[in-house]
């Protein structure tokens, strides 16, 4: 399994699902202007990864079609595959139409997320906490080789600790 570095007194943590893009942005910054550099994953019509160091600069990012887009376009594409729901697959191997498009599009983005994120920490030189928005972050992240030991929905929105303080990821803000 992946190991979380540290940076500092923080430890880098598995990937956070917060909602649709104001609060992915303010968990990411929130992250960077606390010595944590982040790739902000929007899943939604397109599929960005927008890159912040560790001082809270962007430095740029990737971006290319959703998996809704794309099955779409496979559908209307092709004479016999037609469109289906995206849940969470069985195999990696399926069985039927059904199951092959739902392990492709599913675990097929995770390892292109996995491949992203690795490439995207290479350039930087650094490990990054992968911060998820978008409606299908909560139900492909999951699916990541890099997101492994998250597998239950969590917030990254500001929540009242018992000391009272607004914390993120046991940071204080």
């Amino acid at each position: 399994p992946y190991v979380f570095p540290t940076v500092g007194r923080h430890s880098i943590l598995p990937p956070v699902v917060v909602g649709m893009g104001p609060a992915g942005l303010f968990a990411a910054l929130f992250l960077a202007r606390n010595g944590l550099p982040c790739i902000v994953l929007d899943m939604g019509t397109a599929t960005s990864f927008t890159v912040l160091n560790e001082k809270g600069v962007m430095v740029g990012g990737s971006i290319l079609p959703g998996v809704r887009i794309s099955l779409e376009a496979l559908c209307r594409e092709t004479a016999l595959l037609t469109n289906i729901a995206l849940t969470s697959p069985t195999h990696t191997i399926g069985k039927n139409t059904t199951d092959c498009m739902v392990s492709g599009a599913m675990l097929g983005t995770a390892a292109m997320i996995d491949g992203m994120v690795e490439r995207i920490e290479a350039e930087l030189g650094q490990a990054c906490t992968v911060v998820g928005t978008g409606d299908l972050a909560a139900g492909i992240l999951p699916l990541c080789r890099r997101a492994s030991p998250f597998k239950r929905p969590a917030a990254a929105v500001p929540q009242k600790h018992k000391t009272g303080k607004n914390r993120i990821n046991g940071l204080q803000i």
